[in-house]
Protein backbone atom coordinates (compact mmCIF):
# COMPACT_ATOMS: atom_id res chain seq x y z
CA UNK A 1 0.00 0.00 0.00
CA UNK A 2 1.49 3.39 -0.90
CA UNK A 3 1.79 6.19 1.62
CA UNK A 4 0.53 8.22 -0.79
CA UNK A 5 -3.20 9.12 -1.01
CA UNK A 6 -4.79 9.48 -4.59
CA UNK A 7 -6.38 13.16 -4.91
CA UNK A 8 -8.64 12.59 -7.94
CA UNK A 9 -10.07 15.76 -10.00
CA UNK A 10 -13.52 14.86 -11.87
CA UNK A 11 -14.32 17.40 -14.25
CA UNK A 12 -17.57 18.36 -15.60
CA UNK A 13 -19.95 18.60 -18.67
CA UNK A 14 -17.89 19.83 -21.70
CA UNK A 15 -14.81 20.21 -20.44
CA UNK A 16 -11.60 18.49 -19.58
CA UNK A 17 -8.49 18.72 -16.95
CA UNK A 18 -7.77 22.26 -17.47
CA UNK A 19 -10.94 23.13 -15.80
CA UNK A 20 -8.43 23.15 -12.65
CA UNK A 21 -5.85 26.08 -13.65
CA UNK A 22 -3.72 26.33 -11.03
CA UNK A 23 -5.40 24.49 -8.32
CA UNK A 24 -3.38 21.26 -8.63
CA UNK A 25 -0.08 23.00 -8.91
CA UNK A 26 -0.97 25.27 -5.95
CA UNK A 27 -1.86 22.06 -3.51
CA UNK A 28 1.03 20.70 -4.88
CA UNK A 29 3.41 23.36 -3.69
CA UNK A 30 1.66 24.03 -0.16
CA UNK A 31 4.28 22.81 2.48
CA UNK A 32 1.25 20.85 4.98
CA UNK A 33 0.52 19.05 1.86
CA UNK A 34 3.76 18.48 -0.06
CA UNK A 35 4.75 14.61 -0.62
CA UNK A 36 1.19 13.72 0.79
CA UNK A 37 -0.88 12.97 -2.50
CA UNK A 38 -0.57 11.68 -5.95
CA UNK A 39 -2.60 13.79 -8.81
CA UNK A 40 -4.32 11.99 -10.90
CA UNK A 41 -7.41 13.55 -13.76
CA UNK A 42 -10.56 11.02 -14.37
CA UNK A 43 -11.04 12.01 -17.81
CA UNK A 44 -14.55 11.29 -20.20
CA UNK A 45 -15.84 12.70 -23.34
CA UNK A 46 -18.38 15.31 -22.99
CA UNK A 47 -19.66 17.82 -25.05
CA UNK A 48 -21.81 20.94 -24.08
CA UNK A 49 -23.36 20.81 -27.46
CA UNK A 50 -24.63 17.95 -29.67
CA UNK A 51 -25.02 17.85 -33.29
CA UNK A 52 -27.80 15.27 -34.91
CA UNK A 53 -24.50 13.45 -36.47
CA UNK A 54 -22.66 13.72 -33.29
CA UNK A 55 -21.93 10.97 -30.69
CA UNK A 56 -24.28 10.12 -28.29
CA UNK A 57 -23.47 11.54 -25.02
CA UNK A 58 -22.29 8.82 -22.26
CA UNK A 59 -24.99 8.48 -19.63
CA UNK A 60 -24.07 9.52 -15.94
CA UNK A 61 -24.65 6.07 -14.64
CA UNK A 62 -22.41 4.76 -17.21
CA UNK A 63 -19.88 7.29 -16.40
CA UNK A 64 -19.53 6.10 -12.74
CA UNK A 65 -18.95 2.47 -13.87
CA UNK A 66 -16.16 3.84 -16.08
CA UNK A 67 -14.84 5.57 -13.02
CA UNK A 68 -14.74 2.52 -10.94
CA UNK A 69 -12.68 0.57 -13.87
CA UNK A 70 -10.66 3.46 -13.81
CA UNK A 71 -9.97 3.06 -10.09
CA UNK A 72 -9.78 -0.76 -10.37
CA UNK A 73 -7.29 -0.67 -13.28
CA UNK A 74 -4.78 2.18 -13.03
CA UNK A 75 -5.20 3.34 -9.29
CA UNK A 76 -5.28 -0.04 -7.91
CA UNK A 77 -2.68 0.25 -5.21
CA UNK A 78 -4.17 2.98 -3.50
CA UNK A 79 -6.56 2.30 -0.80
CA UNK A 80 -6.97 5.86 0.48
CA UNK A 81 -8.81 8.07 -2.16
CA UNK A 82 -10.11 11.58 -2.09
CA UNK A 83 -12.35 13.11 -5.02
CA UNK A 84 -12.47 16.49 -5.88
CA UNK A 85 -15.29 17.23 -8.36
CA UNK A 86 -16.86 20.08 -10.99
CA UNK A 87 -20.35 20.52 -11.38
CA UNK A 88 -21.50 17.06 -13.60
CA UNK A 89 -18.34 15.48 -12.42
CA UNK A 90 -19.72 15.60 -8.83
CA UNK A 91 -22.84 13.90 -9.87
CA UNK A 92 -20.62 10.81 -11.45
CA UNK A 93 -18.57 11.20 -7.99
CA UNK A 94 -21.88 10.54 -5.95
CA UNK A 95 -23.28 7.60 -8.39
CA UNK A 96 -20.38 5.49 -7.62
CA UNK A 97 -20.51 5.91 -3.93
CA UNK A 98 -24.08 5.70 -3.97
CA UNK A 99 -22.76 2.11 -5.98
CA UNK A 100 -20.58 1.21 -4.00
CA UNK A 101 -22.27 1.36 -0.66
CA UNK A 102 -25.34 -0.51 -2.26
CA UNK A 103 -23.38 -3.49 -3.17
CA UNK A 104 -21.58 -2.97 0.19
CA UNK A 105 -17.96 -2.63 -1.27
CA UNK A 106 -15.15 -1.36 1.05
CA UNK A 107 -15.58 2.67 -0.19
CA UNK A 108 -11.90 3.44 -0.79
CA UNK A 109 -12.75 7.26 -0.89
CA UNK A 110 -12.42 8.99 2.18
CA UNK A 111 -13.32 12.69 0.80
CA UNK A 112 -15.39 14.22 -1.58
CA UNK A 113 -15.33 17.87 -2.29
CA UNK A 114 -18.04 19.01 -4.71
CA UNK A 115 -17.25 22.76 -6.57
CA UNK A 116 -20.76 23.49 -8.17
CA UNK A 117 -22.54 20.66 -8.55
CA UNK A 118 -25.86 20.27 -9.07
CA UNK A 119 -27.50 17.66 -7.34
CA UNK A 120 -31.35 19.15 -7.67
CA UNK A 121 -30.23 20.11 -11.33
CA UNK A 122 -29.13 22.63 -13.26
CA UNK A 123 -30.16 25.72 -14.77
CA UNK A 124 -28.76 25.17 -18.04
CA UNK A 125 -29.87 21.84 -18.56
CA UNK A 126 -33.62 22.83 -19.10
CA UNK A 127 -32.86 24.44 -22.26
CA UNK A 128 -31.09 21.70 -23.80
CA UNK A 129 -33.64 20.61 -26.53
CA UNK A 130 -32.58 23.91 -27.72
CA UNK A 131 -29.28 24.10 -28.03
CA UNK A 132 -28.38 20.41 -28.32
CA UNK A 133 -30.13 17.38 -29.93
CA UNK A 134 -31.32 14.49 -27.68
CA UNK A 135 -28.39 15.31 -25.31
CA UNK A 136 -28.74 12.33 -22.25
CA UNK A 137 -26.65 14.21 -19.83
CA UNK A 138 -28.54 17.65 -20.31
CA UNK A 139 -31.31 15.94 -19.95
CA UNK A 140 -30.50 13.85 -16.90
CA UNK A 141 -29.20 17.02 -15.13
CA UNK A 142 -32.77 18.60 -15.46
CA UNK A 143 -34.17 19.63 -11.70
CA UNK A 144 -36.80 16.88 -12.30
CA UNK A 145 -34.44 14.07 -13.41
CA UNK A 146 -35.23 10.25 -12.29
CA UNK A 147 -31.59 10.02 -11.72
CA UNK A 148 -30.26 12.79 -10.01
CA UNK A 149 -33.72 12.19 -7.75
CA UNK A 150 -32.86 8.40 -7.29
CA UNK A 151 -28.77 9.54 -5.95
CA UNK A 152 -30.74 12.44 -3.48
CA UNK A 153 -32.83 9.23 -2.25
CA UNK A 154 -29.97 6.81 -2.07
CA UNK A 155 -27.58 9.70 -0.51
CA UNK A 156 -29.34 9.62 2.61
CA UNK A 157 -30.80 6.10 3.06
CA UNK A 158 -26.45 5.13 3.23
CA UNK A 159 -26.06 7.79 5.39
CA UNK A 160 -23.70 9.02 2.88
CA UNK A 161 -22.93 12.25 4.50
CA UNK A 162 -21.26 9.88 7.49
CA UNK A 163 -19.65 7.50 5.62
CA UNK A 164 -17.11 9.78 4.63
CA UNK A 165 -16.18 13.47 4.75
CA UNK A 166 -17.90 15.80 2.27
CA UNK A 167 -16.99 19.58 1.46
CA UNK A 168 -19.32 21.51 -1.02
CA UNK A 169 -19.30 24.74 -2.23
CA UNK A 170 -20.99 27.21 -3.90
CA UNK A 171 -20.77 30.51 -5.79
CA UNK A 172 -22.39 33.66 -5.55
CA UNK A 173 -22.46 34.74 -9.18
CA UNK A 174 -23.00 31.12 -10.13
CA UNK A 175 -26.19 31.54 -12.69
CA UNK A 176 -25.51 27.39 -13.87
CA UNK A 177 -26.04 25.38 -10.13
CA UNK A 178 -27.61 27.33 -7.07
CA UNK A 179 -26.91 27.40 -3.53
CA UNK A 180 -27.81 23.92 -2.53
CA UNK A 181 -28.21 22.63 1.19
CA UNK A 182 -28.32 18.62 1.08
CA UNK A 183 -25.14 17.42 0.10
CA UNK A 184 -23.77 17.23 3.81
CA UNK A 185 -22.84 19.23 6.87
CA UNK A 186 -20.16 21.10 5.54
CA UNK A 187 -21.48 24.10 3.32
CA UNK A 188 -19.54 26.62 1.99
CA UNK A 189 -20.49 29.96 0.27
CA UNK A 190 -18.06 31.99 -1.91
CA UNK A 191 -20.00 35.21 -2.59
CA UNK A 192 -17.82 36.78 -5.78
CA UNK A 193 -17.21 33.31 -7.68
CA UNK A 194 -19.51 31.91 -10.72
CA UNK A 195 -19.65 28.35 -12.34
CA UNK A 196 -16.13 28.55 -13.64
CA UNK A 197 -14.14 30.58 -11.36
CA UNK A 198 -14.90 28.72 -8.77
CA UNK A 199 -12.41 25.88 -9.49
CA UNK A 200 -9.32 28.00 -10.66
CA UNK A 201 -8.24 29.93 -7.75
CA UNK A 202 -5.15 32.13 -8.33
CA UNK A 203 -3.04 31.99 -5.67
CA UNK A 204 -2.79 30.41 -2.17
CA UNK A 205 -4.72 33.30 -0.87
CA UNK A 206 -7.93 32.39 -2.86
CA UNK A 207 -10.84 31.25 -0.76
CA UNK A 208 -11.88 27.89 -2.63
CA UNK A 209 -7.83 27.19 -2.71
CA UNK A 210 -8.11 27.72 1.21
CA UNK A 211 -11.57 25.28 1.32
CA UNK A 212 -9.55 22.49 -0.31
CA UNK A 213 -6.98 22.86 1.61
CA UNK A 214 -8.08 22.94 5.16
CA UNK A 215 -10.47 19.82 3.90
CA UNK A 216 -7.82 17.52 2.69
CA UNK A 217 -5.94 18.41 6.08
CA UNK A 218 -9.14 17.90 8.09
CA UNK A 219 -9.91 14.80 6.27
CA UNK A 220 -6.28 13.01 6.70
CA UNK A 221 -5.80 14.47 9.94
CA UNK A 222 -2.88 15.80 9.06
CA UNK A 223 -0.53 18.07 10.95
CA UNK A 224 1.18 21.13 10.01
CA UNK A 225 4.75 20.60 10.43
CA UNK A 226 6.09 20.61 6.91
CA UNK A 227 6.87 17.54 5.20
CA UNK A 228 10.22 18.94 4.40
CA UNK A 229 11.73 18.48 7.78
CA UNK A 230 14.46 15.99 7.91
CA UNK A 231 16.21 17.13 11.37
CA UNK A 232 14.96 14.57 14.33
CA UNK A 233 13.73 17.27 15.94
CA UNK A 234 11.32 17.94 13.20
CA UNK A 235 10.14 14.33 12.57
CA UNK A 236 9.82 13.42 16.14
CA UNK A 237 7.34 16.52 16.70
CA UNK A 238 5.22 15.46 13.49
CA UNK A 239 5.08 12.25 14.75
CA UNK A 240 3.87 13.44 18.32
CA UNK A 241 1.19 15.70 16.05
CA UNK A 242 0.09 12.91 14.02
CA UNK A 243 -0.44 10.63 17.13
CA UNK A 244 -2.46 13.38 19.07
CA UNK A 245 -4.46 14.42 15.97
CA UNK A 246 -5.15 10.89 14.91
CA UNK A 247 -7.03 10.05 18.34
CA UNK A 248 -9.90 12.65 18.64
CA UNK A 249 -12.02 13.20 21.87
CA UNK A 250 -9.43 11.41 24.02
CA UNK A 251 -8.81 12.63 27.22
CA UNK A 252 -5.19 12.66 27.88
CA UNK A 253 -4.90 14.04 31.41
CA UNK A 254 -7.70 14.79 34.49
CA UNK A 255 -5.70 18.11 35.50
CA UNK A 256 -2.67 18.93 32.58
CA UNK A 257 0.72 19.70 34.85
CA UNK A 258 3.85 20.57 33.23
CA UNK A 259 5.37 17.13 33.90
CA UNK A 260 2.32 15.44 31.73
CA UNK A 261 3.23 16.71 28.85
CA UNK A 262 7.18 17.79 27.42
CA UNK A 263 6.29 21.33 25.50
CA UNK A 264 3.73 22.30 28.00
CA UNK A 265 3.59 25.78 28.96
CA UNK A 266 3.16 26.96 32.79
CA UNK A 267 0.44 29.15 33.31
CA UNK A 268 -1.52 31.35 36.20
CA UNK A 269 -4.62 29.74 34.93
CA UNK A 270 -3.34 25.89 35.83
CA UNK A 271 -2.89 26.87 39.58
CA UNK A 272 -6.34 28.45 39.55
CA UNK A 273 -7.74 24.48 38.05
CA UNK A 274 -5.13 22.67 40.21
CA UNK A 275 -6.98 24.05 43.11
CA UNK A 276 -10.21 23.56 41.83
CA UNK A 277 -9.82 20.03 41.02
CA UNK A 278 -8.13 19.01 44.39
CA UNK A 279 -10.99 20.71 46.28
CA UNK A 280 -13.73 18.62 44.33
CA UNK A 281 -11.56 15.24 44.77
CA UNK A 282 -11.03 16.16 48.24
Amino acid sequence: MPEKVLLLFIHGLGADSTTWGQFPALLQSDLALKGRFDFEFYRYPSNTVRFPWSKQSIRIQDLSRAMRTELGARFANYSDVIVVAHSMGGIVAQKYIVDELKERLKLRIKGLALFAVPTEGAQLAKWGDLISFQHRNLKQLRKESDLLEAIREDWRHLDCKNALKILAVFGGQDTVVPYINNTGDKIEYIADEDHQSIVKPQSPKSTSFLLLRNFLIETLSLDLVSADSNDSKGQETKKLALRQISKPNTVLFDAYRPESEPYYVVRREDAVVEEYVSRQNG
